[in-house]
């Protein structure tokens, strides 16, 4: 994982913005999160299959009436990257 900072001196020191302070923070979770499953895999995937509803076919299903069902952010995202990926392939 490549991080980016933007920092500027400050009396002698370095400053970050409190957006650079948050970021960092979530690295530091996502790494604590990726080593507790990488050394925890087995038991993540075994909660995971047990909380998981599957139809007669044997898919995993997510009921209607879940809280995640009307969420958007994945397809928001794919529709920006894609528009960026054209955005890009036109300027080439």
């Amino acid at each position: 994982m490549q991080i980016i900072l933007s920092i500027k001196a400050f009396n002698g020191g370095i400053c970050l913005s409190d957006s650079k302070k948050k970021k960092l923070k979530e690295d530091d979770s996502l790494t604590s999160l990726k080593k507790y499953l990488k050394s925890n895999k087995e038991k993540a995937y075994d909660y995971a299959t047990k909380n998981t509803k599957y139809n007669e076919q044997g898919h995993p299903t997510i009921s209607t009436k879940d809280e995640w069902a009307s969420e958007t952010e994945w397809d928001d995202l794919f529709a920006t990257m894609k528009k960026e990926k054209l955005r890009k392939g036109a300027n080439e």
